[in-house]
């Protein structure tokens, strides 16, 4: 229960006493008391659950750094439930820029927008 990023200050819109308030309402050390309390949850289960957590975590790291990059255009992926012009024209002047700049979704193909002709260039490199 700390703050939000490194350059948050808490304190300037939170009182002492209301972090000290959520603290006892804490679900998971309220849980782990219980258990505590009936002997169920020990040091030994403790350090094995934290050991379990620091895997995963470290193998979720792992896989996200090691994920390509996606395409440029998925940024306008699944903005909307249904299609709009708003924001179709939105990645259409998207794609112009980055084809402008030599980003190609592939590297080596031009962008293709809705599935249709690469950015609005027909197939004798004039404006379609």
């Amino acid at each position: 229960m700390g703050p939000h990023t490194t350059a948050d200050d808490p304190t300037r819109y939170r009182g002492a006493g209301e972090l000290e308030e959520w603290r006892a309402k804490d679900p998971i050390s309220r849980v782990e008391a219980l258990l505590r309390a009936d002997g169920l949850f020990t040091d030994e289960f403790a350090g094995a659950v934290s050991a379990h957590a620091d895997a995963v975590a470290a193998e979720l790291r792992a896989s996200c750094i090691g994920m390509a990059p996606p395409p440029a255009l998925d940024v306008f992926a699944h903005v909307y439930a249904e299609p709009n012009s708003w924001l179709e024209n939105q990645q259409e002047e998207y794609a112009r820029y980055l084809a402008a700049y030599g980003t190609e979704e592939d590297g080596s193909h031009p962008v293709q927008v809705h599935g249709t002709d690469p950015v609005g260039i027909d197939d004798k490199g004039g404006n379609a």
